[in-house]
């Protein structure tokens, strides 16, 4: 059985929001404090629309003292922006406010950004609003964590926890050798691997993992073959991509019958292809 991975976005979520247990222990490990529980606010997926680009795939919790934790898996080096976490941050922030609320009845908002690309900086960095010259804290309403899984802890004043260490291991591995070797350094990590495992299992979980490779291929390679062959010929290569990612044949008669198709009609049936995983005649 080949396991899923869950530094995609879409395995991430399922993954997590399943075993509640575990991601309270990624968050302790990223914010260095115990978590006894943590009610997870937005669970559910809209399958239907597996192709949207708007779709959230971030796991929104609140923690016991009223403090809530935005966790997501980012892959796209092109979305790893300040402007783009502050914006996460203060869009959560100001749902906490509701009409007759006080100000005072915010809590804070941590963004936990798990980052499967490397970027500047080193493997665990840590932003919170402080005075500039004399580093007095202004507000602990705001905390950005960045976690770069691909780059290793280094020994230093404050050494990072073990387990955030394993957890980005965990994340990356690519083989049951990985994992199993975890699993024998840490009993949460035991636990990990069993769930991984019963995830990665579940026939539907597999579809719609699949569905949503096929969306990052739409929408990767949408963009690109339009620049790169225009309007016709870069929406039949971005179909061909991703016929290609699902294992679809394509035959000559089908490309002849797409270079005649208008823009319009080649997007909903890339769309259509990536959800159904199978061409419209076939069905």
């Amino acid at each position: 059985m080949a396991l899923l991975r869950p530094t995609r976005d879409l395995v991430f979520k399922l993954y997590f929001t399943r075993n509640e247990r575990l991601l309270c222990s990624l968050i302790e490990s990223v914010l260095r404090r115990p978590i006894a529980s943590a009610r997870i606010q937005n669970a559910s997926i809209d399958v239907a629309n597996l192709t949207d680009r708007g779709l959230v795939l971030d796991i929104l919790v609140a923690l016991p003292d009223g403090t809530r934790v935005n966790v997501e898996m980012q892959c796209d080096k092109r979305a790893n922006t300040a402007e783009r976490w502050l914006y996460h941050w203060a869009r959560v922030f100001a749902k906490g406010l509701e009409r007759g609320d006080d100000f005072t009845d915010l809590r804070p908002v941590v963004c936990i950004v798990l980052l499967n690309k490397r970027m500047r900086g080193p493997f665990h960095q840590h932003f919170v609003l402080r005075e500039e010259q004399h580093g007095t804290p202004f507000s602990d309403a705001l905390a950005i964590h960045l976690v770069q899984l691909p780059r290793s802890a280094k020994p230093g004043n404050e050494p990072e926890p073990q387990r955030l260490v394993r957890w980005s291991r965990f994340l990356r591995a690519r083989t049951l050798a990985e994992l199993q070797s975890l699993a024998e350094e840490d009993p949460i990590m035991a636990e990990a691997k069993q769930a991984l495992e019963a995830l990665s299992a579940d026939p539907e979980v597999q579809r719609l993992a699949e569905a949503a490779a096929a969306r990052r291929v739409f929408r990767s390679e949408y963009a690109k073959q339009l620049e790169a062959r225009g309007e016709v010929r870069g929406r039949v290569a971005t179909l061909e991509a991703v016929a290609t990612a699902l294992g679809l044949t394509i035959t000559d008669a089908r490309r002849t019958r797409w270079r005649k198709m208008s823009a319009r009609q080649l997007d909903a049936l890339a769309v259509y292809i990536a959800e159904h995983r199978a061409f419209p005649e076939d069905r």
